[in-house]
């Protein structure tokens, strides 16, 4: 019985034969999907003349998707040219990385063609520049070939899918495969730019995560299409394994770290998230292993593999799961995002995942297109993403500095307005109380005694313009003029002049609190003029436009530091004024040069 059952299983390999293909029946392109035998090398150094007594499977055993491959993997299948006329076809591999590939093709069981590639070998000695391997293939009329390939690329995954395709056909997939990656390397290349000028300016982790992000996606997709080898021949070491191993750190911890940014799910799930981040840590300790050239050819680096592949699905899984709570509980960008990562997660999955694998075949020629236009889509939605997060930011940071700007301002208001409560205080005390008493002391003052009466009427006057001029005035627009006039009358002496000048001064029509700031603003250039410039003359211009009102001041003294009166009180009330106003002051203290221009700008 038993016997019966192990002949019964090997009946469908026995009667199973490959039959060949004839090439005079394709046209542009045909996939070997049938037509092949494949035979795994567990000796790991078979050899081209031992062929004849390999234990060759095919039927539904035969898988040109090896999964992760511990030995050499052989593919057998045959060609014949059943026409009167030669014909040129091109088999090709669609696959970059593949550490060692030879070609056989035999004619009568005669050797008449050889080809030894891969990306240990010299890579740019191909007929047609491309990411897989293509080789031509020149048919004899009525004749067929045997063609043998062996493919080594121990401990890492193994997809061999087969393609026959005529040269143009072949130069145009190539072409559109090329300018495919292109657009896919300048939208990368300007989304990396975006986000970094972005971070260095906003300084939010969102952007630098995303740009982390961008960097593995471009290390693990570029070792996946051969990008890498734009700069290099040929890579003995087998060197892209670790920039590929990078890329993956990179996507790895950027990715939850970019859409915790956005979403809070670290928050929500605490313990997942730090278990996950132990996994993450786990790449790290591996990228660093893989490091050292003797660990690519042990077993470790099957480990390493196997390692990389289901746990970056679980990390994926994670991520879902994070989400899909999130979502659940209507956090901000969550159902957007969980759609969005659902479709990255599967198309990733059913094109590189469980490919690498060899859970699933890939139909596709251009292998990685559908991997390059999904990145793309992915990118624009994240960036349109990010684009609202940023706007967000803007937002908050407006407001934030809108209220700073209030909360100043409010300050400013409060301390100007404590100083007109001070003056009107002190000038109340010095009118009603001081003055009032001068006056009763002056009546006491006999007639006789001229020069006392008239050093004590000087003092009352003093006191009455003092008084006058702290108390806050009740100006009209109309009035400010006449104000000021009179008051560099007042001001003025025999040792300094005050003169004012206003021009389409008919335009002005401020509210009074603008009104009541300019004239204390004028108050104070006069009380700094006489103290400090040792001026003889004092030149005030007011203009008023369309555009707003320009004060000028303009002095003929001694001018003074900036430094040193920036530190002064009577600077500093001009200053808060003006900020009230949302106005604009400009100093020229003429450095070595007699004077000091100020002009003061109010829109």
């Amino acid at each position: 019985m038993r016997r019966f059952f192990i002949l019964f299983m090997l009946i469908p390999n026995i009667l199973w034969c490959a039959e060949p293909i004839n090439i005079a029946q394709i046209e542009d392109i045909f996939k070997i999907s049938q037509n092949f035998q494949t035979y795994s090398d567990y000796t790991d150094n078979a050899k081209i003349n031992d062929v004849n007594t390999f234990d060759w499977q095919g039927g539904q055993e035969a898988n040109l998707n090896f999964g992760i491959a511990e030995h050499p993997q052989w593919i057998h299948f045959d060609i014949q040219n059943v026409s009167n006329h030669s014909i040129s076809k091109f088999l090709y591999i669609p696959y970059h990385h593949i550490e060692y590939m030879d070609l056989f093709v035999f004619k009568k069981d005669k050797i008449i063609k050889k080809v030894k590639t891969g990306t240990a070998r010299p890579y740019h000695d191909k007929v047609i520049e491309s990411t897989g391997y293509p080789f031509k293939l020149d048919l004899q009329p009525n004749s067929t070939y045997q063609l043998y390939l062996r493919l080594d690329h121990r401990y890492l995954p193994l997809r061999a899918n087969l393609f026959l395709l005529s040269e143009n056909k072949m130069r145009e997939i190539n072409n559109d495969y090329q300018s495919l990656k292109w657009f896919w390397k300048g939208i990368m290349l300007f989304s990396i730019i975006l986000s970094t000028i972005l971070f260095f300016f906003i300084r939010t982790r969102l952007f630098l995560y995303y740009t982390l992000l961008l960097v593995g996606i471009i290390l693990f997709v570029g070792v996946e299409t051969g990008d890498f080898f734009l700069f290099l021949n040929q890579d003995s070491r087998n060197s892209i394994i670790d920039i590929k191993h990078l890329g993956n750190i990179f996507v790895v911890y950027s990715f939850p770290m970019f859409l915790n940014a956005l979403t809070p799910i670290k928050k929500l799930n605490p313990k997942m998230w730090k278990f996950m981040m132990y996994l993450v840590g786990g790449f790290s300790i591996l990228f660093i292993l893989v490091l050292f050239d003797p660990i690519k050819d042990t077993k470790i680096l099957l480990i390493i593999t196997y390692y990389a592949i289901y746990v970056s699905a679980l990390i994926f899984v994670f991520q879902l799961i994070f989400l899909f709570r999130a979502a659940i509980l209507k956090k901000p960008n969550a159902i957007l995002l969980l759609t969005i990562y659902t479709f990255y997660v599967t198309v990733f999955w059913l094109t590189n995942t469980f490919p690498n694998l060899g859970v699933i075949q890939n139909e596709n020629i251009n292998v990685y297109a559908i991997l390059l236009i999904m990145s793309i889509v992915e990118i624009f939605t994240f960036l349109i993403l990010v684009a609202r997060e940023n706007y967000k930011i803007y937002k908050e940071r407006t407001s934030l500095v809108q209220a700073q700007k209030l909360h100043q301002r409010n300050l400013l208001l409060a301390t100007v307005e404590s100083q007109e409560k001070e003056r009107n205080l002190v000038g109340r005390e010095l009118h009603d109380m001081i003055g009032a008493n001068l006056a009763v002391v002056k009546q006491q003052i006999t007639k006789e005694n001229q020069y006392l009466r008239s050093l004590l009427q000087h003092t009352v006057d003093t006191v009455r313009n003092l008084s006058h001029g702290l108390i806050t005035p009740q100006l009209k627009n109309k009035d400010l003029q006449f104000e000021i006039k009179e008051l560099c009358i007042l001001s003025s002496n025999k040792n300094i002049k005050f003169i004012s000048h206003f021009h389409g001064w008919e335009f002005y029509n401020p509210s009074g609190e603008v009104t009541l700031h300019i004239f204390r603003i004028v108050q104070e250039l006069i009380q700094n003029a006489i103290k400090h410039s040792e001026a003889s003359t004092v030149s005030f211009q007011f203009f008023c436009s369309e555009d707003g009102i320009k004060i000028q001041y303009e002095d003929d003294g001694i001018g003074f530091e900036l430094k040193a009166a920036e530190k002064g009180i009577g600077l500093l009330n001009i200053q808060n004024r003006i900020k009230l106003l949302n106005g604009e002051l400009k100093i020229d203290d003429k450095s070595h040069k007699k004077g000091v221009l100020i002009q003061i700008l109010i829109r």
